[in-house]
């Protein structure tokens, strides 16, 4: 009894140590690694566009659903909410880890030190406090294996066979890729069945095959339909992305190169620094005679094998991480080893077992301990003070300034004040002024916007600007004021309908909308009647401009595309054309998108309008001379789309 009882406190002990880990960085400031990208991608577009979109950055679809759950209720600069759900996966993680470990071992020791291991594990405390889909797949999958195990166990599917096939489509539901472990699984369960010696480890009799392998095929072809059904809206988009994205991204000359660079990749992630070292011992833990059956060392071989054999045939592969499932065998077997080698070690020296199966055991909790509390967590980062930073960016950026972020890394503590700010002054049609976030004034000069094909530097002009007035923020960047006296309004509200629009290339029409609008009472609808071609239109704005001195150009406005909506746009952006009254050359004004990768969506009368409409704001620099002033708008191949809310403002380049 009391041995039992010191078994259950050790189980707390290291489990509540595994949850301490965790919690350590879980309110650390949103935005290491590509969560930053993630959050600006997904964190505050609706569900129907979170599942039925997929672009570039990876996109954990059923962890985004979570994800966005917890920002509806807990707010977008809550962490703790938003990686919640990746830490109690983690979490689940650790118990299910030990009950493996228990089913497979003979050893009462070797499911703590599984247990031990993985609480110390940095790439799983890493991925269990950020929000992203790694703890999700690694959590599903060990999910998986310890049904399939009970199914073995118990001779009956019941309740467990429910959980294998949901957790095979949760899991890839969450990355596809995890397809590739839901196939090794499946090899390893079919030779289990179809190999007598194996199927008699089991609590089934041969006479029972015919159920088991229709049992195991309805489970897995459920899964299957359920991921079918739930990828079905973005097949074409995930085809594509991989065709142009993630493919060449991760391409290397030959198969073997490729499935060679995952494993190096996962390698490094699973035994980081010193850890290296007690590696072999994953193999030692493979022919150890402590598992209890000849398939639970067939299951670590198919797990560690099988999907690795797909990329090997295909080169459709992913990263290291995409293979993480793999932690769920490494970590039991490396247990299993460390324990058998000691006591190997013992008999062949002829001393005390005890000694060095706890001593040896001993030694590489040394080196993980240290390597996760004296490397990993230092090096791991911290936050700043949210309070502190919400208050300066009050004090500092006025509610109708443009806010421009130099940074993305600062983009979603940011992107609020940004948003907000546009929405506001494309309804009033007012600006203030514009601000820019930046490190330092080496920083704000060598930004650059890119005008949709090259990059440039837009605010090169104040090199020599030497009183540019700035704020200190407490996470660091700067706020630079911009703003000189003289700025001028360029457009009048509902331009868009009460301009004379001409047709200068394409074919198309245009009308006056009035029952979908953004601001005011009508917008300008655009359509493109060709599907290989775009469909231009073009307005005089009746407005002669003489500058002397370089101006700043905004230009604000609101788009709508209308048969291509899915949540996502593919909008041409207005431009404005610039009419020299000496020459009578016509010029269109390079300017650049700012905050690019900032998703800006809104209805059109409160943020919980269906959010239609995409806001975007533009900038560039006009220099000396005397301009009469048009403004282009365009419809892309086969597009109707709607503008509204287009602003135009004029300011001063600081002088000084």
């Amino acid at each position: 009894m009391k041995k039992n009882y010191n078994f259950l406190l050790g189980f707390w002990l290291l489990f509540l140590a595994g949850v301490g880990l965790r919690i350590y960085n879980l309110d650390q400031t949103l935005g290491p690694g590509d969560e930053n990208q993630y959050l600006l991608d997904y964190g505050n577009t609706p569900f129907k566009y979170i599942a039925t979109t997929f672009f570039y950055g990876g996109h954990h679809i059923f962890h985004t659903l979570v994800m966005r759950l917890m920002i509806v209720l807990f707010g977008d600069e809550n962490a703790i909410a938003i990686r919640f759900p990746a830490f109690i996966c983690g979490l689940g993680t650790l118990f299910i880890i030990y009950k493996i470990s228990q089913i497979i071992f003979k050893s009462k020791i070797t499911p703590f030190l599984s247990l031990a291991i993985i609480v110390l594990s940095p790439i799983h405390i890493y991925y269990s406090n950020i929000a992203r889909g790694y703890s999700f797949i690694i959590f599903f999958s060990a999910l998986m294996i310890f049904a399939v195990l009970r199914i073995f166990e118990s001779g009956k599917f019941g309740v467990w066979g429910w959980v294998l096939s949901i957790s095979a489509f949760l899991s890839t539901y969450t990355i596809a890729t995890n397809v590739y472990f839901v196939f090794g699984l499946g090899c390893w369960v079919a030779l289990v069945v179809f190999v007598p010696s194996l199927l008699k480890e089991t609590s089934f009799v041969e006479d029972e095959r015919k159920k088991i392998v229709i049992g195991f095929l309805t489970i897995f072809i459920a899964a299957g339909l359920m991921t079918l059904s739930a990828y079905w809206p973005v097949l074409d988009q995930m085809t594509g992305e991989a065709k142009d994205y993630h493919l060449p991204k991760t391409a290397y000359s030959s198969n073997f190169q490729t499935v060679y660079g995952i494993i190096e990749n996962l390698f490094n992630m699973v035994f980081v620094g010193k850890l290296m070292f007690f590696s072999p011992f994953v193999i030692w833990g493979l022919f150890s005679t402590d598992i209890k059956k000849n398939s639970y060392r067939i299951l670590a071989i198919c797990i560690l094998v099988i999907p690795f054999l797909v990329p090997l045939a295909t080169s459709v592969g992913g990263y290291g991480r995409n293979f993480l499932f793999d932690i769920i065998i490494v970590i039991p077997f490396l247990a299993g080893g460390l324990v058998v080698f000691g006591i190997w070690l013992g008999k062949n020296l002829k001393q005390s077992h005890w000694i060095f199966e706890k001593g040896f055991v001993a030694i590489f909790l040394f080196v993980a301990i240290w390597q996760t509390i004296f490397v990993y967590f230092p090096s791991s980062g911290g936050g700043f003070d949210l309070k502190k930073f919400r208050e300066d960016m009050g004090s500092f950026v006025n509610p109708l300034d443009l806010f421009i972020i130099t940074d993305p890394q600062n983009y979603w503590y940011s992107h609020n004040i940004y948003k907000k700010n546009l929405k506001r002054s494309i309804y009033l049609n007012k600006l203030s002024g514009i601000k820019v976030a930046a490190g330092n004034k080496e920083k704000l000069i060598n930004f650059q916007l890119i005008d949709g094909f090259r990059k440039f530097p837009i605010f090169k002009f104040l090199r020599d600007r030497k009183e540019i007035v700035s704020n200190k923020t407490d996470r660091g960047f700067s706020i630079f004021s911009l703003n000189e006296r003289k700025k001028i309004s360029l457009l009048e509200k509902d331009f868009e309908s009460q301009a004379v629009w001409l047709k200068v290339g394409g074919e198309g029409k245009v009308e006056i909308e009035r029952r979908t609008t953004l601001v005011g009472n009508s917008s300008l609808k655009v359509i493109n009647n060709k599907p290989n071609e775009p469909f231009f239109v073009q307005a005089n704005i009746n407005r002669i401009i003489q500058v002397g001195n370089p101006m700043f150009v905004v230009m604000l406005w609101g788009g709508l595309e209308l048969e291509k909506y899915n949540g996502g746009y593919n909008l041409a952006a207005p431009t404005l054309i610039l009419e020299n009254i000496q020459t009578k050359e016509h010029l269109a004004l390079r300017m650049g998108k700012v905050n690019d990768g900032i998703v800006n969506y809104t209805g059109k009368n409160s943020e919980n309008d269906i959010p239609i409409w995409m806001l975007s704001s533009f900038i560039g620099i006009i220099l000396q001379g005397e301009f009469n002033l048009k403004l282009q708008v365009a419809a892309l191949e086969g597009q109707s789309a709607i503008f509204d809310g287009i602003s135009l403002f004029l300011f001063d380049v600081p002088s000084r």
